[in-house]
């Protein structure tokens, strides 16, 4: 295919060769042409990496042009996201591997797709816990955290797996025949109540006032609980404890992530 511009005529900046390359209705090799013209190699490698992510049918190899090494390490995550997505997870850890100073977030990445396509393709929460201990015992073999990785996993195996099956039943932990599994079930319930609360009030889009009235009263509105969970006093507890976290997060105070490597700017 042709180039963008005509070769007789001066070459044009950096900025616009970018922008031609993401312009409506540009396929990916007339973008990837566009982005192999940009001489600032930090430039040159946000494009290739923005295309990579644009266009899921570009090879991996793409990445590969990326002289820059964090653009390099990002398109190597947008690989690793999209091996993971499509259930292969040795090309999505292969990608990873390759994700440089992306590596932790692209295996975390990694896990929760497997997890929640495992509890999404399961009748109800328990039953995922097959698929789930695959998926654990991989991955945990391999994902190194500050205490431990499999317990890291579990819980957001118990995440996903009511996320997918709302409401949460605390109950339905008792079928589980090993004390330890009944425990790791009892405390992911838990979880997923309080993860979901805060996610909730910390939604971007929502009324500060809304924020605020729960900050004031302590009390969650009965739109967010609504399908959430069944009763259950132990539940029922993490209520006022989701606000006062999603309150303290409103004041500027560091507050608890689930996700173990989250970073606010991959760039920053």
């Amino acid at each position: 295919m042709g180039s963008l511009l005509p070769a007789c005529e001066a070459a044009p900046p950096d900025a616009a060769l970018f922008a031609s390359a993401l312009a409506d209705g540009v396929g990916a090799e007339e973008a990837l042409a566009a982005c192999e013209r940009i001489r600032d190699p930090a430039v040159a490698g946000e494009c290739h990496a923005t295309l990579v992510r644009a266009h899921p049918g570009l090879p991996a190899e793409t990445c590969e042009a990326i002289a820059d090494p964090l653009w390099s390490g990002e398109c190597w995550f947008t690989v690793g996201e999209r091996e993971a997505a499509a259930g292969r997870r040795w090309a999505a850890l292969e990608a990873c591997g390759r994700a440089t100073a992306f590596y932790d977030e692209c295996l975390y990445h990694a896990w929760t797709a497997e997890l929640g396509a495992a509890a999404a393709a399961a009748p109800d929460a328990v039953s995922a816990l097959e698929a789930g201990r695959d998926s654990i015992a991989f991955w945990s073999d391999l994902q190194t955290l500050e205490g431990s990785a499999a317990d890291q996993l579990w819980g957001d195996f118990w995440f996903f797996a009511h996320n997918a099956h709302r409401p949460a039943d605390l109950e339905a932990c008792k079928v589980l025949e090993d004390p330890g599994e009944r425990e790791r079930c009892r405390e992911g319930t838990r979880t997923f109540v309080l993860r979901a609360l805060v996610g909730e009030l910390l939604a971007p889009g929502r009324p500060p006032a809304l924020l605020d009235r729960v900050c004031r009263s302590g009390e969650l509105p009965p739109l967010y609980l609504e399908g959430l969970h069944l009763p259950h006093p132990e539940l029922d507890s993490t209520h006022p404890e989701a606000a006062a976290l999603a309150c303290e997060a409103a004041e500027g105070r560091p507050v608890r992530r689930w996700n173990p490597v989250f970073r606010g700017s991959r760039r920053g």
